[in-house]
């Protein structure tokens, strides 16, 4: 009996099997314009091919692209995430890309803290993922986390970073020992670190990066400590520096021993340095740096400062080619020559100054607002030869009316001298400019 059940079965499934067949000869399938028939052959007969992972890794590079814009970064990590969920060889490509340049804000951040540092012990269980972190920015996160966290998260992804943005409140001294043993790292941005921690110790560490080209200091950092400027060792590649804090006299009239790499030094948020101590800084840069090396530096957010005390800052670094400076700081005079400029002190031959772009900003203590006119900018000799490119903040009420003749002078003054650097061959500039820049 049990066996003409079987046989039964088996005979009433292969029945069921050949109808089916009969009745697929021709599929149809709905689409915008009607119905598509199909024959079920051809359907079978298809191979589905798979891309190289290549070509998928080049698909998704677009998608990955470093942005600054916390929008964007949040569309393409969700992209990304889509990406991973399609097929296990989708995943395993897209899965490097997410965590190179995560967008690390409120609960975001827990997750990947709990993905990258599992355990608090790195014997007892790691994460391979922590490989492929890039960048761990975490200017958005003031009371996320903890500063040992933190410390943790440096230690996991110390073998990949290159780019690290310092948390407000959760970073302070414990992290550093993690930090000095970044070794891939090349842009170190503190500004944001509440913690007045040892100077001592920040310069310490990040002497041993031999890769860091852009070091922003803490707006924290010299309260109550002190550092002399002969005693730091920079890193050995440094490209740009950004000076903030409450730095005292023995950092700003110290001598420097600057790398030669180094061709960006900005100096913002410093509400301590005073007149004197400015002015024996730019005489040190004079010194310490050789024509050519510093080209472009930036004053902005100084308090302390006098109307005038940068009005000869052109003139001590004539090879400067890129200058931003508030006109909190200057006047007209600065585009004058003082009676004795350093190169006719040292016999150094100077055709004129090398500033190609000029860009006016505002902080919001200038004594008179109306200490600057477009007409001050205009170059009337050959010493602004170079110049092609003015910003100016919107702040400045340059676009007034009562400025509409000067403004035509200045962009009439800038178009011929783009025009002569295109036939020398020289890079154009951008004319003149309403903006806000640092």
């Amino acid at each position: 009996m049990a066996l003409n059940l079987q046989r039964n079965w088996e005979v009433r499934m292969a029945e069921d099997l050949q109808k089916i067949v009969k009745t697929s000869r021709h599929l149809s399938i709905p689409t915008r314009a009607g119905r598509l028939d199909v024959d079920s052959n051809s359907v079978a007969s298809i191979r589905f091919v798979e891309l190289p992972d290549e070509i998928l890794l080049a698909i998704f590079s677009y998608l990955n692209i470093a942005q600054f814009d916390d929008i964007i970064k949040a569309s393409q990590q969700r992209d990304l995430h889509a990406c991973s969920l399609v097929s296990t060889q989708w995943n395993a490509v897209s899965t490097p890309l997410l965590y190179q340049h995560p967008l690390l804000q409120g609960a975001s951040y827990d997750l990947f803290t709990r993905t990258i540092c599992p355990s608090i012990n790195l014997h007892i269980k790691k994460s391979e993922l922590s490989h492929f972190v890039q960048t761990l920015n975490l200017n958005c996160l003031v009371h996320h986390g903890s500063k040992s966290t933190t410390a943790r998260l440096l230690g996991r992804t110390k073998g990949s970073l290159t780019r690290f943005v310092a948390p407000q409140a959760s970073f302070s001294l414990n992290c550093y020992p993690a930090l000095s043993k970044c070794r891939q790292l090349q842009d170190l941005d503190l500004s944001l670190v509440s913690d007045s921690g040892s100077m001592r110790t920040l310069f310490d560490s990040v002497a041993k990066l031999d890769m860091l080209e852009y070091l922003h200091l803490p707006r924290s950092s010299g309260y109550g400590d002190s550092v002399a400027a002969e005693t730091i060792v920079w890193p050995p590649t440094l490209k740009a520096l950004f000076i903030a804090g409450g730095l005292d006299a023995a950092f700003w009239m110290g001598e420097f021993h600057f790398p030669p790499t180094l061709g960006w030094i900005s100096v913002t948020h410093c509400p301590k340095l005073s007149t004197i101590e400015i002015n024996a800084f730019i005489l040190t840069l004079s010194c310490a740096t050789r024509p050519g090396q510093l080209q472009r530096m930036t004053f902005a957010y100084l308090p302390a400062l006098d109307p005038t005390s940068l009005d000869e800052i052109l003139w001590h670094l004539p090879w400067l080619t890129d200058l931003s400076v508030s006109v909190d700081y200057v006047s007209p005079d600065m585009f004058q020559p003082p009676q004795t400029p350093r190169w006719m002190q040292d016999d150094v031959e100077m055709s004129g100054l090398s500033l190609k772009t000029l860009s006016l900003t505002d902080s919001g203590n200038r004594g008179d607002p109306q200490k600057f006119f477009p007409d001050d900018v205009v170059p009337e000799d050959m010493l602004h030869v170079h110049l092609t490119t003015v910003n100016v903040d919107p702040l400045l009420g340059w676009q007034q009316s009562a400025y509409e003749d000067q403004i035509e002078s200045l962009e009439f003054e800038l178009e011929e001298m783009n025009r002569q650097a295109a036939r020398l061959g020289n890079k154009v500039g951008q004319g003149l400019v309403f903006r806000r820049r640092l």
